[in-house]
């Protein structure tokens, strides 16, 4: 349901690291930043970064950005995104 609010093809949310490619090429962060992936730390940069922007277009704050990035709090948080009531509102939180 995020993907259908983002206006991308809502298959892409089912295939776990292909929906995360798909939201950094949405969000338009280089894909050369994958390369991070490989590193242990950097990825959870990455990871917070994407999520910080996805809870930013829904227009909440970092707290949210922090419970898309946990992974045992992520389908709680993914699931009040796409079926709540909140709206997307721009790439950048910007109306």
């Amino acid at each position: 349901m995020v993907f259908k609010k983002l206006e991308i093809e809502a298959w892409y949310g089912i295939i776990p690291i292909f929906n995360f490619i798909v939201l950094m090429k949405y969000y338009e962060l280089s894909l050369w930043l994958l390369l991070l992936l490989l590193i242990g730390p950097a990825w959870l940069i990455m990871h917070f970064l994407v999520n910080y922007k996805l809870s930013k277009s829904f227009g909440l704050n970092v707290g949210c950005a922090i419970g898309l990035s946990l992974w045992f709090t992520r389908p709680v948080f993914i699931s009040i995104l796409g079926f709540g009531q909140y709206e997307f509102i721009g790439k950048e939180g910007l109306v």
